[in-house]
């Protein structure tokens, strides 16, 4: 590789922040929200507020609904975009089960799997689509 191509991709590789160590400060927000969140069940929990098939049920919304939240904020800057995808697809399976096993249906283990499969299904012909 030449000294100039070498420069110019140095030059690139420090433009993007995807490509550093370091984490990205939605990384930070995210991570403290979501373990606020599970604190603050099982506090619910440990005071007699909520039993144990709450606890599941929140937890598993809550962490849903925050990796939902975290796709869209990583949607929206390029350089944490390739990111957004499979949080999306994570809090929609967490978000869904949640939601089912709160409701107290048996079938609630069933939510991951579709989501997923719709997910696949939908990137499938994304990709088709682009070829």
């Amino acid at each position: 590789m030449s000294q100039l191509a070498a420069s110019r991709l140095e030059e690139v590789r420090r433009s993007f922040n995807r490509i550093s160590r370091v984490p990205d400060p939605l990384s930070y927000i995210f991570t403290g929200s979501m373990l606020a969140a599970i604190g603050l069940i099982l506090l619910a929990y440990s005071l007699g507020l909520i039993d144990e098939r709450d606890l599941a049920s929140l937890s598993l919304t809550s962490l849903g609904v925050l990796l939902l939240l975290d796709a869209a904020a990583r949607y929206r800057k390029p350089w944490t975009r390739y990111r957004s995808k499979p949080y999306a697809v994570i809090g929609a399976s967490l978000t869904s089960s949640g939601v089912l096993l709160g409701a107290r249906l048996e079938f609630w283990w069933t939510a991951p799997l579709t989501v997923i499969g719709v997910a696949l299904i939908v990137e499938g012909v994304v990709r088709l689509k682009r070829e």
